[in-house]
């Protein structure tokens, strides 16, 4: 899901977050791999955990994984992956540029829900399944995380 650079104390650290699991999630830090455990499924969503404690001689790393630094952003349209029924989550870390969906209307896959700008680019985010917009958890000018909630559809 994504690369991430901390400097903690001075101690320069990588941390790769892999693939999630519902509030399970592999973790590399520093070449060394965790199977970290979210405490709710909101988090899971949002991917906010620490590691889990290092092992002796190692340092512990506190700095929760919330502002990934994305490797690539996407030139063309991406629809944001489903957290749940009709959810649309953040694929990436960004800025919300504008908002093009109302509360109340219908949507069909492939709509254009929303505009993210990351890395000097901007990037449409997609209705990856049809409904109505149940509500929009962003405005426009807000910073939002990979995985954070934009949009829901019913």
């Amino acid at each position: 899901m994504g690369t991430h650079k901390f400097a903690i104390d001075g101690e320069d650290f990588e941390v790769q977050v892999g693939s999630r699991r519902g509030t399970q999630v592999e973790v590399t830090v520093n070449g060394k791999s965790y199977e970290v455990k979210l405490k709710s499924e909101a988090a899971a969503a949002g991917l906010r955990s620490s590691p889990p404690p290092a092992p002796s001689g190692a340092v512990a790393v506190s700095a929760p994984v919330a502002a990934p630094v994305p490797t690539a952003a996407p030139a063309a349209a991406a629809a944001a992956p489903a957290g749940g029924a009709g959810s649309v989550l953040a694929p990436m870390a960004g800025l919300v540029l504008s908002v093009k969906a109302q509360v109340g209307a219908q949507v069909a896959v492939g709509d254009e829900l929303l505009v993210l700008e990351a890395m000097k680019m901007e990037n449409a985010i997609t209705a990856a399944s049809a409904g109505t917009v149940k509500s929009i958890a962003v405005q426009p000018q807000q910073t939002v995380n990979q995985g954070d909630l934009l949009v829901e559809i019913a």
